[in-house]
């Protein structure tokens, strides 16, 4: 906050206790301190906003997801991270264009819900070959993204193969 005084200009803080008397017109730039110079603020201020981004990114990365459920799910949650455990409800679907895997979906059955997982390009590709969707009923940990489409609904898409973990194997029927 600045007041004018005729041919001198005081620079008021934001609580009016302390004044400074530097002038007026170019010369009250001149009249700053050495260190105080309008450049030397700049260059702070944005090292400051960028340590604090940095800061900011480091620990929404090293944060821990939240479990979701299916009825958890929705529309305002459009691209966040999440995680899901649940059981493998059926074998797969797997997509191909010209000989290639290009998409894999799957479902994962939580307390009667059905939370579906999708996995695109080379994700899609590890993933049909992957031990981990081999066997209906396996308990499974998903980490993704969540995605919703008019189609199908809410979707976690799954962006590394290593996001979907075995945390126990389907039981196998024994016969007597």
């Amino acid at each position: 906050m600045a007041r004018h005084y005729g041919e001198r200009l005081e620079l008021l803080s934001l609580n009016d206790r302390e004044t400074t008397q530097y002038g007026t017109g170019p010369d009250a730039l001149a009249a700053l301190p050495a260190g105080i110079r309008i450049r030397t603020v700049r260059w702070l201020a944005l090292a400051l906003a960028v340590g604090g981004l940095i800061l900011l990114h480091w620990s929404a990365r090293h944060r821990e997801l939240p479990y979701i459920s299916a009825a958890d799910l929705t529309p305002s949650m459009q691209f966040a991270p999440v995680r899901a455990r649940g059981i493998l409800a059926e074998l797969p679907r797997i997509h191909r264009r010209d000989g290639e895997v290009t998409v894999v979906a799957f479902g994962l059955r939580q307390n009667g819900d059905l939370i579906h997982a999708v996995a695109f390009g080379e994700t899609a590709r590890v993933l049909a070959h992957h031990d981990v969707l081999a066997e209906p009923g396996s308990h499974l940990e998903i980490t993704g993204v969540v995605q919703f489409s008019p189609r199908y609904g809410p979707q976690i898409q799954l962006r590394l193969a290593e996001h979907v973990e075995l945390m126990e194997p389907a039981a196998q029927e024994r016969s007597p």
